[in-house]
């Protein structure tokens, strides 16, 4: 790390009022280099772990086989089939319920480890330079470096005044601004699923070999015999499968060269790269007055402080945390999509007291109110290999894309609990049952006579109507905590002091929810007006839309706050702490 600072005060003379500023400058590498594995993808040998994309959204993937030449055909246990070498397996038992796939999956990774281990000190099967090998989040969550890596780095500015009103009471004022570049976001450099790299010969085979497989003639105007074989659904899946979509969906991210929409390079797949793109803005004013009293009035508090503060904070951002590495939402064009993060609160409340009693006691108590965080809108996946046909709105190969009309960090901000009814009505009604609900790779392939777009719609190969929202909409809450600390201070020759302590946190218990991590989901359920599997009347519960203010009902919030990891435990239901500190 590398952090020039420089900072300066100014006392104009009245001995009332300083006025203050600084700038930073902050380059961080940290987080990238202990954080950041893509050495298993730069490196031609050696064991690396490796997890094969097994189902996907449902749909059997392909699983490459551990290389291991010296040993017998492994049986698989769910029946999948004999490996041997480099072969590959695709599991029968994906998107079936729990008890029956977990046992299969279980042994599955068990069999997937042992070979693995066998094959220890040989090639790498990670390795990009390995015959169909890909970086992407899609099997081993792994991807590279962009060739023009660069340090993150974040400026610092702040620029305040503190006035003293008199002896002890003082106002504080504070602007910060910190912006941050360079911070890394995914974007797949071979664009696979794009409806830039369509393939017209290719997608002509591909619903030709699915409508055969299927015991429907080749040729055009065919889908009416595969919905009334498989079902709206199950037409758009077998589509999917047979290629009609990108490698991201239709091979789990592996090449794809017999693909509708396989990418620049056909025989690549995804190549997810991280960039040094991305960019981040927090920005915030703090106003604080603080009063500090030598005496008290209240009888056995010997001297007294206490603060109260305001703070009206934005953190924008293009993805949830800037921290960490984020695919981003258009590969076409980064940054399009900006907006809230996932940690912005706008209004941030905190006041604290802090008392010394008589006999060595110490009181101390603080309070934080902070306002709700926001939530990005986006679709569901469900189409499996097709899912470019109905979730990709962008046209850059990228599904699940965001809700059009909203942005990163939308929901509780620019679109509140009120309107969220009218936001979706509005999407149905201008978009999904607009004259021309194809997505940029559906409207390629309408340009191209592979489907008209009456079939797209009639096997729900376009963007599907979202559910409606149930009444009274719970939006995400308030963070609110009150915190009390008693404690009891005791010197020996000023060497050693012991100070046994009591605090009680959230001491007032409030309901806390939808903290970092845990919020409302802002996926988004397709409504009862499309042909998805998974369709809805109205949100799901724990989806916003579809959370209720009625606690402990059926449809009611079950995301309250709890005991986090470590120490955590802000806005956890009330609890009481026992401490002994000793120093010496």
């Amino acid at each position: 790390n590398f952090a020039p600072q420089l900072g300066i005060a100014w006392d104009p003379g009245s001995g009332k009022t300083t006025f203050r500023g600084g700038i930073g400058l902050f380059y961080d590498n940290t987080i990238f280099n202990n954080l950041f594995f893509d050495r298993p993808l730069r490196l031609a040998s050696g064991s690396y772990f490796v997890t094969p994309a097994v189902c996907i959204s449902g749909v059997p993937g392909a699983i490459v086989w551990p290389s291991n030449p010296g040993v017998p055909g492994t049986l698989i246990a769910n029946g999948a089939g004999v490996v041997n070498g480099n072969q590959t397996v695709s599991p029968t038992w994906c998107n079936t319920p729990i008890r029956f796939a977990a046992p299969l999956a279980t042994s599955l990774e068990q069999t997937y480890q042992a070979a693995t281990a066998a094959v220890a000190s040989g090639p790498n099967s990670s390795f990009m330079g390995r015959a169909g090998a890909f970086a992407g989040p899609y099997q081993n969550g792994l991807s590279l470096l962009a060739p023009s890596y660069q340090t993150p780095r974040t400026v610092e500015m702040n620029l305040g005044f503190e006035h003293e009103f008199r002896p002890g009471l003082t106002f504080v004022f504070d602007y910060l601004r910190q912006p941050s570049t360079r911070t890394l976001l995914g974007i797949d450099v071979n664009h696979g699923g794009a409806a830039s790299t369509f393939s017209a010969q290719n997608a002509l085979n591909d619903r030709n070999r699915a409508q055969v497989a299927n015991a429907c003639p080749a040729g055009s105007n065919q889908v009416n015999c595969m919905v009334a074989k498989l079902g709206p659904a199950g037409a758009l899946e077998a589509y999917g499968r047979a290629g009609i979509g990108g490698p991201a969906q239709v091979t789990g991210g592996a090449p794809c060269s017999f693909c509708a929409f396989p990418g620049i390079n056909p025989n690549l797949g995804v190549n997810v790269m991280n960039f040094p793109v991305g960019r981040s803005l927090s920005s915030s004013f703090n106003v604080a007055l603080k009063q500090h009293l030598g005496s008290f009035f209240i009888p056995g508090v010997e001297r007294a402080s206490f603060t109260v503060s305001y703070a009206h904070a934005r953190y924008v951002s293009q993805s949830l945390d800037s921290d960490f590495i984020n695919q981003a939402a258009d590969f076409d064009n980064p940054t399009r999509f900006t907006g809230p993060t996932a940690l912005d609160r706008t209004h941030q409340v905190s006041l604290g007291g802090y008392f010394e009693l008589r006999k060595s006691l110490r009181l101390g108590v603080m309070g934080h109110f902070d306002s709700p965080l926001p939530v990005t809108l986006t679709f569901p996946q469900t189409s499996g290999g097709a899912e470019v046909l109905v979730t990709d709105v962008t046209g850059d190969g990228s599904t699940g894309d965001l809700i059009p009309g909203s942005n990163v960090g939308s929901y509780m901000r620019s679109i509140k609990p009120g309107g969220l009814a009218s936001f979706i009505q509005n999407y149905n009604n201008t978009v999904a049952g607009g004259s021309n609900p194809a997505t940029p790779a559906g409207n390629r392939l309408v340009n191209a006579g592979i489907f008209s777009l009456q079939e797209l719609e009639q096997m729900g190969g376009v963007q599907q109507s979202l559910a409606g929202v149930v009444s009274d909409i719970a939006g995400l809450s308030w963070l609110k905590s009150f915190d009390v600390k008693l404690s009891w201070v005791h010197s020996w020759q000023d060497r050693f002091t012991l100070e046994p302590s009591i605090g009680f946190f959230n001491i007032f218990n409030f309901a806390n929810f939808d903290l970092p991590g845990n919020t409302q989901s802002g996926v988004l359920n397709f409504g009862a007006g499309s042909l998805a599997t998974s369709a809805t009347t109205l949100q799901p519960q724990n989806t916003v839309g579809g959370t209720s203010t009625n606690f402990g009902t059926p449809g009611g919030r079950t995301n309250r706050a709890s005991l986090q990891s470590g120490m955590n435990g802000q806005g956890a239901p009330r609890s009481f702490e026992l401490g002994v500190k000793i120093s010496f």
